[in-house]
């Protein structure tokens, strides 16, 4: 074949490929979403690298303290209801009235508890009580981003959602660089944080959450997430049980030096999730939700999902462990990389099948099925806790990532079994 014809057929193949992604609503998605989360983790690395530069292990833990007292505090604040929303196919304006008014009340509350928690714990780091009204801020400030978001999500209007994001993190990087370098680093990280979820907060109101700012008692939206809260409330207690549990284990038996080295490895550990599972994971829920009811299209988006997250993430953690102790080293200097190198190590085996994970309970919350879904967070609670209890103690942040490991072979097992059944009786 001619040079000039094989050039022709590559630019005709490229030209169907683009008009294939604009004349569809899911590739256009996975498009804007997909571009934007990897520029943001580009952002994101950048700050990591930097920050770890500048602070010590302790900083960091001060830091994972202080979000560790909001996750406890913000234990009820969804209650269910954003799994309803996610759920809802086709909802009417008043659901997301009630959402919103709902994460509101609850995220005034929530903060109202950050603020005592900080102030009254004597078993947190330095610093933590004096910044107890900029983490109840926070607390609000990302309560009132979950309506608009879920919504913008729903509609499938990625594009504005990628826009926001880049900004948000952009104003997180853009503190971290300018910030003065006589602040504590706990300090900066905190105003970092608050640039970062102040902007998100901002943005998503002018985009999406005005729209949906109101009052509503009516009786049909009461039924339809008292459905959702039945599990709900339990749920999310797992949920944030999942999420605090190395933080509250560390604290106990480590202390901040620990805790702050776990927090620096999960800056890099994360990359093999954001480059997998985060690229495809809002259109994916946002899949589910609107093909619920129809099976062959369900077992399909699960297959190509799953997949296509699974062997993403392999190729990355291999690609990284190739990489990483020459780039460590570079980056981020030889102690820090003496301290991260074993750690990494440690966290493959969860690296890889955490978005594996991921993507088989997405099938359960897009489509609303929040007993299988409880079922899968209650197990995975269960199988992290008993293996941190055995390891924690004895190898600090080092026994967490081997935990998660072993947790997440046995939740993938769990897994595996309840879908198989579950599409069986779709048939």
């Amino acid at each position: 074949m001619l040079p000039g014809h094989s050039a022709s057929r590559v630019v005709r193949w490229w030209t169907a490929c683009l008009a294939r992604v604009r004349g569809s609503l899911k590739l256009r998605s996975v498009a804007y979403y997909a571009g934007s989360s990897l520029f943001c983790q580009c952002l994101r690395f950048a700050g990591v690298l930097v920050s770890t530069r500048l602070f010590l292990p302790a900083d960091f833990g001060t830091f994972a303290q202080a979000l560790l007292i909001m996750g406890l505090a913000c234990l009820l604040r969804d209650v269910g209801i954003t799994n309803g929303l996610v759920a809802c196919a086709e909802p009417e304006p008043q659901y997301a009235r009630f959402h919103f008014q709902t994460v509101l009340a609850t995220s005034v509350a929530c903060g109202t508890a950050v603020f005592v928690m900080a102030r009254a714990c004597s078993w947190l780091a330095d610093g933590i009580a004096q910044s107890a009204g900029w983490l109840a801020l926070l607390v609000l400030l990302e309560g009132l981003t979950l309506t608009g978001t879920t919504m913008a999500q729903k509609r499938f209007r990625f594009r504005a959602l990628a826009w926001v994001e880049v900004l948000s993190v952009g104003a997180w990087l853009a503190v971290l660089l300018l910030g003065d370098r006589k602040t504590p680093g706990y300090w900066l990280l905190l105003q970092a944080r608050l640039a970062e979820v102040g902007l998100r907060a901002v943005l998503i109101g002018a985009l999406e959450t005005w729209k949906h700012a109101g009052f509503t008692m009516e009786s049909q939206v009461l039924h339809y997430y008292a459905r959702f809260a039945r599990y709900g409330v339990p749920q999310a207690l797992v949920e944030n049980g999942i999420n605090q549990v190395d933080g509250l284990l560390l604290s106990a038996f480590s202390g901040v030096y620990e805790l702050g080295l776990y927090e620096r490895i999960q800056q890099f550990t994360r990359i093999p999730l954001s480059l997998s599972v985060n690229l495809i994971d809002k259109v994916a829920l946002a899949s589910y939700s609107r093909h619920q009811g129809e099976p062959s299209s369900l077992r399909r988006l699960l297959r190509i999902f799953t997949i296509s997250t699974f062997f993403a993430a392999l190729s990355v953690v291999g690609i990284l462990t190739l990489i990483l102790p020459w780039f460590l080293g570079r980056a981020v200097g030889a102690d820090w990389a003496a301290r991260l190198s074993p750690l990494w190590w440690a966290a493959a085996p969860a690296m890889v099948l955490r978005p594996v994970v991921w993507c088989l309970a997405a099938l359960f919350q897009g489509v609303g099925n929040v007993r299988v879904l409880f079922h899968f967070l209650l197990f995975g609670l269960l199988s992290l806790l008993s293996s941190e209890l055995a390891l924690v103690p004895r190898f600090g942040a080092m026994g967490v990532l081997l935990a998660q490991g072993i947790a997440h072979v046995l939740l993938l097992g769990y897994q595996s079994l309840a879908i198989r059944r579950w599409l069986a009786a779709q048939k």
